[in-house]
Parts: structure tokens; sequence; C-alpha cells
């Protein structure tokens, strides 16, 4: 994947069968979930949005006039879903982003940081799996605007995202690009902490979701984030593009960005 990141600005993670397998699972229990009408999937959002079915237009990719045009369900791990009201009733679908959480993203994001931590002969790999999340976005509302998500790049080490359609694209020197996915692979892209944990070696990642007025639309986005509560996050390599940044504080503020509350970094 590195190598890949290095060339393309991202990378494409093949999936093997049972991988294959999960996210097909999932896809298809989002498509049921979505589907639903808004009175019944408001149910199972939570005051602060910090976990379970989060409304369109509440967040957006840095300009508040410009939400994103999409609802979304936002799940962390078993222990805090459990905190999502009306939890007991989606358990079909917990259990399914729980699957692909840890079967399919999980291992993506760690053979991602291995991969990391070789080539800056890093010695300890840092902590994500506690403070990283899945966000699923349904693009079911019919809109006029050119991109249902402007330009932006993600506030996080790493995403790994799979569409079901067209509409991703890239920004900047690949302005206009269209990143498809097929149904046996994902794609990995830098944030901006992984641009200054490597000294500005590895770039973070623009894109953009342009209209295609495709109201079946869905992305399945794992957003990989590094452990703030921990103590001091080491860089990969030090320079002057970094020497004085406080990452975990760059990690905190990254919320802040996006119209996200400050917690949202840990979770509920």
């Amino acid at each position: 994947m590195l190598s890949q990141i290095f060339s393309d600005g991202y990378a494409r993670a093949g999936l093997d069968a049972k991988q294959a397998a999960l996210l097909a699972d999932l896809y298809g229990r989002l498509r049921e979930f979505f589907a639903s009408d808004d009175r019944i999937k408001i149910r199972y959002a939570s005051n602060d949005f910090l976990g379970g079915y989060r409304p369109t237009g509440f967040v957006h990719a840095g300009d508040p006039q410009q939400p994103d045009m999409n609802d979304s369900f936002i799940y962390w791990d078993p222990d805090r879903s459990r905190k999502i009201p009306h939890a007991e009733e989606v358990q079909w679908l917990l259990k399914a982003l729980d699957a692909y959480r840890q079967g399919v993203a999980m291992r993506i994001v760690a053979d991602l940081v291995r991969e990391l931590c070789d080539h800056y002969d890093h010695a300890a790999a840092p902590k994500f799996e506690e403070c990283s999340v899945l966000q699923c976005n349904s693009f079911g509302v019919a809109s006029d605007r050119e991109f249902l998500q402007t330009c932006h790049e993600d506030g996080v080490a790493a995403t790994v995202i799979w569409t079901s359609g067209q509409g991703l694209e890239g920004c900047h020197e690949m302005d206009g690009t269209a990143l498809l996915c097929g149904p046996e692979e994902v794609l990995v892209m830098p944030g901006s902490v992984l641009e200054v944990m490597t000294g500005g070696e590895v770039r973070s990642f623009y894109h953009k979701v342009r209209n295609h007025r495709d109201l079946e639309r869905k992305s399945i986005m794992y957003f990989a984030s590094f452990d703030i509560s921990r103590g001091p996050i080491k860089p990969f390599v030090v320079n002057d593009e970094n020497r004085e940044i406080d990452i975990r504080e760059l990690i905190r503020s990254g919320t802040d960005t996006f119209g996200l509350v400050k917690d949202f970094v840990l979770g509920p």
C-alpha cells in the first residue's frame, strides 16, 4: 500500500473472498436501513450525534454553507454501540458493521501502520483501534449542487473507503479523476495527520464527491485516527515541517474543520 501511496497519492487494497463477503453483507444491510422512513431512522440518533444515525446536513467538508448532502450511520465498537438509542432493535446492522470493522478495515489499517513503521524504522506502532470510527453515508436526497461534498482532506491518519457507485473524485493534481471501487477492493487515502507524521513525505489526499444524482449511492468509510489518550504521539520522522507541531492537538482540532463536536475523536 505504501508504495502505491507514494506513487499515486492513494492505494487500492484487494479483499479476499471472506472480506468481500463481509463488505457485500454490510452493503445490503445499509441499503435496508437507509430505505427506512426518516421517522424510524431518527430513533437511532444520539443527542450529540457521536454514534448511531446522523441526519443530512449535520456536517460539512470545511464550508458550513455547503453541508454534506447525505445522512449517515456512525459506529465505533460493540461497547459504545450500546449507547445508541434503541440499539437492541438494530442488532442486525450493528453486527454487520462490527464484522466489517474488524475483518476488513482494521486489518488494512494495521497493515499500513506496519508498512510505515518498517519504512521509517519506527519502533512503536501508534494505536488506532479505540479511536477510529466507521461511517456509512447514504446520498438519498435529491440536490442540484454540482458536488455533494466539496474538495477536502480527511483530518485523520488514513481513510479506508468503499463506494457503491460513481461520484468520488480526486482534487488538485488529480482534479476530476473518478475513483471507482470494485466489489473486492477498497481505497486507502492518507489524511492530514499522516502527512504531518511523515514530515510531508506522504501527502494528504484531497477528494470530493460529484453529484451524479444517484439516490442509491452509499459509501463505507473507516476513519483511522491515532489514540490521543495515551500520551504524546511520536511522528514517523521529524523534520522542519513537523518539528513544532503537537500531533495530539492536530488530531483533536481536526474535528472543528468539519463541524463536529470536540469529543468526536474519542467517541461516545
